[in-house]
């Protein structure tokens, strides 16, 4: 679907469009596609945070057919992008948690920030959870999703990687009601958890992983 000249849109909502032109993602108001009303620079950072904003005014929005690549017969260059950077799966999400455990509970955390292998961007009284580099713990890593700010996504920093911790803990006081701030994203339109809509976060594939793209 063409847009104005060197844009075409991927995807469409009732009342928005998402789609890419040179040097960026962008949304548009249906009623003027001429302009976005936001951009996002045109990486995988970019599309998470242009495709995440864009799930949350348009949940029940469909994907718009790709015109053919210049000379074939394929899809446009930027579907590899769009199922490079997609909301990670609850399962990932709980592997990644389940080998983060593991990975605290044997030991193996300590010896690998004793070595320095595993750089850290949160507080160093942070110790009761596996640090963040560049969005991710090493279950993250294993799993090859990451943290990503709502916003940009870019890494979440410490201060929301802080914040992404002390809500589940905090919700803990109260028997079981910890597990609601993690099952929260199992209905959520873009899959955010109760303590990632406290610190502004999403999870997402990291390129290269061959996570399923979000329906």
């Amino acid at each position: 679907m063409s847009g104005p000249q060197g844009v075409l849109f991927s995807h469409a909502g009732e009342r928005y469009l998402l789609g890419y032109g040179d040097g960026f993602f962008g949304i548009w108001q249906r009623s003027d596609p001429e302009e976005p009303i936001r951009r996002f620079p045109r990486n995988d950072d970019g599309w998470a945070a242009a495709w995440t904003e864009f799930r949350t005014l348009e949940p029940a929005a469909v994907e718009v057919p790709r015109p053919p690549a210049a000379g074939g017969t394929g899809t446009g260059q930027p579907a590899a992008v769009a199922d490079r950077a997609t909301l990670a799966a609850p399962s990932r999400r709980l592997v990644a948690r389940v080998l983060d455990a593991v990975i605290v509970s044997s030991g193996l955390y300590v010896v690998l920030l004793s070595t320095g292998q595993y750089a850290s961007t949160v507080p160093s009284d942070h110790r009761f959870s596996p640090r963040l580099f560049r969005g991710q713990t090493l279950g993250k890593m294993t799993m090859r999703i990451r943290v990503a700010t709502l916003e940009g996504g870019e890494p979440p920093g410490w201060r929301r990687a802080m914040v992404r911790w002390v809500v589940p803990v905090a919700l803990s006081i109260v028997p079981f009601l910890g597990i609601l701030a993690f099952a929260w994203l199992l209905w959520d339109p873009i899959r955010q958890g109760l303590h990632d809509k406290a610190a502004g976060t999403v999870v997402v594939n990291v390129p290269g992983s061959g996570g399923p793209a979000v329906a």
